[in-house]
């Protein structure tokens, strides 16, 4: 089976085989992100996800419509489709997730339909809603919709100029062993003048930078995380004072010895 997953400008398939591969989009551009892709491993059954309206699965060769928790966080895969893929049975709600994998507040993703970007909603009642998207090909795929269940304890530290969303999730950044995610919803004062949106912790800082695509209403935007220059200069300042007090320290003590074996050296 396939897990189909969107990512900017093209939507790629992760095959059974472990191959990763390109399925649609534009190739405008020389580069694909592969950030942010997440799905479940074989060997593992996940909970079957019942289907809403005219909805059903899209058929054996991709991964069927299911969520699986792990911790609290919960990862939803499977493509659907519309009856004989006619857009005139396209449907808003989608299916709706167990108790389990509700979040505790209102949670927007980018999923694809072929070479088209999708924009479906997860509710705190458990409802995967499509909110907009091209509709024509009468599918789209679940994949690549996944959160923690609560971040209340999780807050991002948001830059001047951002600020949180009341009726949606609180910005926030979870840690689960060595996995970060972030989640939630920001508003924007000076959309022309700000680009830094917020700074992760020092935990959750990655080894390089890292490309997604997130929902921007009916459109979407390129977000990068990348390792806080200021936090490297803090490492290197600290690394530097312990390097100053080691020295000192081995200084004072070549002081000490030359200081109290001094007289016995004279003496003899």
């Amino acid at each position: 089976m396939c897990v189909c997953v969107c990512f900017w400008f093209c939507s790629v398939q992760v095959l059974p085989s472990g191959h990763i591969k390109i399925a649609g989009g534009s190739r405008d551009t020389t580069w694909v992100s592969l950030d942010g892709l997440v799905f479940l491993v074989s060997g593992y059954e996940p909970t079957p996800l019942d289907l809403h309206g005219y909805w059903q699965t899209f058929d054996d060769r991709f991964e069927a419509p299911s969520v699986y928790k792990h911790g609290s966080y919960c990862v939803v895969s499977g493509a659907i489709k519309v009856p004989d893929f006619n857009p005139e049975h396209w449907s808003k709600l989608l299916t709706t997730l167990p108790e389990e994998c509700m979040p505790y507040s209102d949670l927007d993703f980018i999923v694809p339909s072929q070479s088209f970007e999708q924009h479906v909603s997860v509710f705190d009642n458990g409802d995967i809603e499509w909110k907009s998207g091209e509709t024509k090909r009468g599918w789209l795929s679940l994949s690549g919709i996944s959160f923690f269940t609560s971040t209340r304890d999780s807050s991002l530290m948001l830059e001047d100029g951002f600020s949180a969303v009341e009726e949606m999730r609180y910005p926030a950044v979870k840690k689960q062993g060595v996995l970060c995610v972030a989640s939630g919803t920001v508003s924007v004062s000076h959309p022309d003048e700000t680009t830094v949106i917020g700074t992760v912790p020092g935990e959750c800082t990655p080894r390089r930078p890292m490309v997604f695509t997130v929902s921007n209403g009916n459109s979407t935007l390129r977000v990068d995380v990348s390792f806080c220059c200021v936090m490297y200069a803090a490492v290197v300042f600290v690394c530097c004072v312990v390097v100053c007090l080691f020295v000192c320290f081995v200084c004072f003590g070549f002081f000490v010895v030359f200081f109290f074996a001094s007289p016995i050296l004279f003496a003899c």
